[in-house]
């Protein structure tokens, strides 16, 4: 609604002064004389023809002027078809329906340092410079409007090149078509900042949208139907490695914003969103980065990258959709050396970012052909991926091995409640968290993470806080880290364990150690189980409980089990299962520690799994016990009498 109301005031205004303004030139048919309007009004009708060659300017424009074009206006030699040379004009240039404003030599609309409004609603295009170029503004107003029958055309030179503080709306189309590997962007704000496009058309050129500087600003709207398309670049590119150099992006839902790379250039990077400084991204539409290829400007090979950042917000919905992939329409890779990333943050040539980022993912970034997410540098980087997001990634296409996700050498938070996939399987890394103190945290009932952890230098953090009734399955290899947290919810560790520190199981949860967990001590006040191996110093606390087995099974703790506190006060807190024949749950341990005449039947919590006569071995020591039997040592099990 913002933008409707900015263009009926627009339209209303410029129509509204067409009678009452002093008409200096009325064009009904052929003409070849160049025209000038002064505080006043042109008007070409829709018969009216004004060719102009040679050097001149077909319309000169100062002071508070409107041309209003419902003809042709064309310069066919190297003058521009409308210019302004005065500063500090007000101008108003609309363009109708089916209407032609061309220069084949020149730029066909460019202006000194005024106020200027352009409405088209027909075509502006210039064969050999820019079609708008109002980059000469830089303390005036200067706004454009391209309605959806509109067309703003440049060939080898950029389409729009607005002045600062300009505003571009769009709902027709904006194209540079490129005749080199440099140039002809589709709007190209260059150095001038506070700029604002809302598009809900089509802008495309070697870059859709480009600008930047080491200060500045530029804000971008794609609402639903709109597509940024670089066709041999990126879809918006925003130059100036700085912090001071910031982008607010806004893609919304059916918006496109994408990167491509052409079949003729030795050199091409089809980003989707690229930029160098700290952006604000919002993304409910998609961004795709298709193709790279050669090197960028300071020699390094080029990848393709859905979003290359270099700090800042990204805001993934539900909706919405990052990918990088060097496959180009789904055809075959031919350059192995080439990857298709979802999300990096970093300088724009490998080093560290300008600053933090901060991901919130609901929906889908993935690296067909990359990693993920990498993230460059000493912040303090967030990831947070929501119950509906997935973050993908894959090897090299030469074969080499990348995470799913890679965070720099900051103490780097990562928060998943989603999926993080690598599409190698559970034997490829999903997540390098390098150097720093950094933390993983699994939140919710339906996280998956498919592959390894690693928590690389540093002192490192994995901590499972699924929430009462949920649980999670991981099936990888967790390396590297310092600290395993089993706090809320049940985790079943199907893969591996190292750590160089504490291992805990919080009161409340539940611990499946299926696998293998290696820590220095493992401490539970909650419940541990399962059939795996348990390496370290283990202690079960007052109030945890031991259950080994998942059904009926073995869990082993390779070094000493402590179960004094545990059953210091009778809770029935050892879990175990008997079946048929003495076959039972039962817990090997390197040594058992039982306490001094504590370890009586009530501390059992007994399950008749087809019980039968006979005996049952329920611990294995390779260790003399330490402790005694407490003098309560019967009761029964499934009708049975029995005794310890």
């Amino acid at each position: 609604m913002k933008i409707i109301s900015r263009i009926l005031v627009a339209i209303s205004a410029a129509v509204a002064l067409l009678p009452a303004a002093r008409a200096q030139f009325v064009i009904d048919g052929a003409s070849n004389t160049a025209q000038t309007v002064s505080s006043g009004t042109g008007l070409i009708t829709a018969n009216g023809t004004l060719t102009l060659g040679g050097t001149t300017v077909a319309i000169t424009m100062s002071g508070t002027s409107i041309v209003t074009n419902f003809g042709t206006v064309v310069q066919t030699g190297t003058g521009r078809a409308i210019r302004n040379t005065a500063a500090g004009a007000n101008l108003t240039i609309y363009n109708a329906t089916n209407s032609l404003i061309n220069a084949a030599g020149q730029d066909a609309v460019q202006t000194a340092n005024s106020a200027i409004t352009v409405l088209n609603h027909g075509t502006i295009s210039a064969t050999s410079g820019q079609a708008l170029d109002l980059r000469d503004i830089t303390s005036q107003p200067n706004q454009i409007i391209n309605f959806a029958t509109g067309s703003i055309l440049a060939t080898g030179e950029d389409a729009v090149r607005p002045g600062s503080s300009g505003v571009v709306t769009n709902f027709g189309l904006i194209r540079a078509t490129p005749v080199s590997s440099s140039g002809s962007d589709g709007v190209d704000a260059g150095s001038r900042s506070d700029v604002t496009l809302y598009n809900a058309g089509t802008i495309q050129g070697r870059h859709g949208v480009t600008g930047g500087a080491t200060t500045y600003a530029i804000t971008i709207r794609n609402d639903a139907g709109g597509l940024l398309r670089g066709v041999n670049g990126s879809g918006v590119n925003i130059d100036g490695v700085a912090a001071s150099s910031t982008a607010n992006v806004h893609n919304e839902s059916g918006a496109t914003i994408e990167g491509l790379v052409d079949a003729t250039s030795a050199n091409g990077d089809g980003d989707g969103v690229d930029v160098d400084g700290v952006v604000t991204l919002h993304n409910a539409g998609t961004i795709r980065g298709f193709g790279a290829k050669g090197v960028d400007s300071g020699g390094n090979p080029n990848h393709a990258e859905g979003v290359a950042i270099g700090g800042g917000s990204v805001v993934n919905t539900a909706s919405g959709i990052i990918v990088g992939s060097t496959l180009v329409a789904d055809a075959p890779n031919t350059d192995p050396t080439r990857q298709g990333n979802g999300l990096l943050a970093d300088n724009g040539s490998g080093g560290s970012a300008v600053a933090a980022t901060d991901i919130q993912n609901a929906g889908l970034i993935r690296g067909k052909t990359g990693f993920g997410i990498k993230l460059v540098g000493s912040f303090a980087d967030t990831i947070i991926n929501e119950a509906t997001g997935i973050i993908q990634g894959a090897n090299a296409p030469g074969g080499g091995a990348l995470a799913v996700i890679q965070t720099g050498s900051g103490a780097d938070q990562i928060t998943n409640r989603g999926q993080i996939l690598h599409d190698a399987g559970h034997s490829a890394t999903a997540i390098a968290m390098e150097d720093g103190d950094d933390t993983l945290v699994v939140a919710g009932g339906v996280a998956v993470i498919q592959g390894g952890v690693d928590g690389g230098n540093g002192s490192d953090t994995v901590a499972f806080n699924l929430g009462a009734g949920n649980s999670f399955h991981y099936h990888g290899q967790i390396t590297h880290i310092e600290s395993f947290q089993a706090n809320t919810g049940t985790t079943h560790l199907h893969g591996s364990a190292t750590v160089g520190g504490a291992a805990t199981v919080a009161s409340g949860a539940n611990l499946r150690v299926n696998g293998t967990l290696d820590a220095t001590t493992v401490t539970v006040d909650g419940t541990v189980g399962g059939t795996g191996l348990i390496l370290g110093v283990s202690i079960i606390e007052q109030g945890g409980i031991l259950d080994p087995g998942n059904s009926i099974g073995t869990l082993t703790f390779q070094d000493s089990l402590d179960i004094t506190e545990a059953i210091d006060i009778p809770t029935g807190a050892l879990h175990f299962e008997l079946g048929s024949f003495g076959v039972s749950d039962q817990v090997i341990a390197g040594s058992l520690t039982i306490g001094l005449g504590k370890l009586e039947f009530d501390d059992f919590t007994f399950t008749d799994a087809g019980i039968t006569l006979g005996t049952y071995t329920l611990f294995a020591t390779s260790a003399p016990i330490t402790g005694t039997l407490g003098s309560m040592l019967t009761g029964t099990i499934g009708g049975y009498q029995a005794t310890l």
